[in-house]
């Protein structure tokens, strides 16, 4: 099933290859783009594998870029991607953190120090 802006897209007949320019209905002095073109489920596919942790090579294939510098421009990073990278930085540092203390706990413990050999 595909999606666009969260909102399932039952199938991609009826999406057109241009968008309308229409006036904006709150503010009628400015135009703004309806409909939903092909492209923008590119866009969409590409930032959802990302956040779904698929390999950026594999997205490149799957969306047909060739260069680096042409997927980033599809691959949206958002506020929320970079707080999520973060927060997932964090629990790895904690859980780190967790066994290195438990690792030096068993290695400084008595009962895990073999008795001395007597000659």
């Amino acid at each position: 099933m595909l999606l666009f802006r969260a909102s399932p897209i039952p199938s991609v007949r009826g999406v057109s290859d241009e968008r309308t320019l229409e006036r904006s209905p709150r503010n009628p002095n400015r135009m703004k783009y309806t409909g939903l073109i092909f492209h923008d489920l590119r866009r969409t596919a590409a930032r959802n594998l990302r956040r779904a942790g698929i390999s950026e090579t594999v997205i490149m294939k799957i969306g047909g870029w060739r260069t680096r510098s042409v997927f980033e421009r599809y691959a949206i990073v958002s506020r929320g991607d970079m707080v999520d990278a973060m927060q997932k930085l964090q629990r790895c540092e904690d859980e780190s953190q967790k066994s290195h203390v438990i690792g030096h706990v068993a290695s400084t413990d008595a009962s895990a120090i073999p008795p001395s050999r007597v000659n």
